[in-house]
């Protein structure tokens, strides 16, 4: 697979598209990686619910792991759970692990992968709760949980 991806342009905000770009294609690749290792030849659905938080990334980080009840940097292998109430509710292996990210091969709700993450730097930062899903029930569980998981990232905004 080769990808291509151009832009141009000078200054700070420039610079943190670049790294926001690279971030986020990172976790975009390695999430083709756990689908074609994982889940090859079945239909992902699914949910990519962000949040812009007024807080610098280190302390976004810390405020969503502590909400959801996650270990800061939980150990590879370890199975945890991101439990946001009301049953709504993310868990499985960590299989990656970054200052400001996990990634999680899912065996709730249902077969599948995550990805939390707080990213960017100026300004505040992104905070997001993806999720693909696989499996008969995968779009109704997407349906009734990426609003809600929408809405919880709205209130722990502030």
């Amino acid at each position: 697979m080769r990808l291509i991806n151009s832009g141009f342009g000078d200054g700070d905000e420039w610079d943190d598209q670049y790294d926001a770009m690279r971030e986020g294609w990172g976790l975009f690749l390695y999430n083709l990686q756990l689908h074609c290792e994982h889940f090859a030849g079945r239909t992902a659905t699914s949910m990519q619910p962000m949040g812009m938080w007024p807080l610098d990334r280190d302390a976004a980080w810390a405020r969503l792991t502590t909400e959801l009840g996650l270990p800061a940097t939980p150990a590879l292998g370890e199975r945890v759970s991101a439990d946001a109430g009301e049953g709504l509710e993310l868990a499985g292996t960590t299989v990656a692990v970054g200052s400001n990210h996990v990634a999680l091969l899912l065996d709730t709700p249902a077969p599948g992968t995550a990805f939390l993450a707080a990213e960017g730097s100026h300004g505040g930062c992104g905070v997001s709760v993806w999720a693909y899903l696989y499996g008969d029930d995968a779009p109704a569980l997407i349906e009734r949980d990426k609003p809600r998981w929408q809405a919880w990232l709205q209130e722990h905004a502030d």
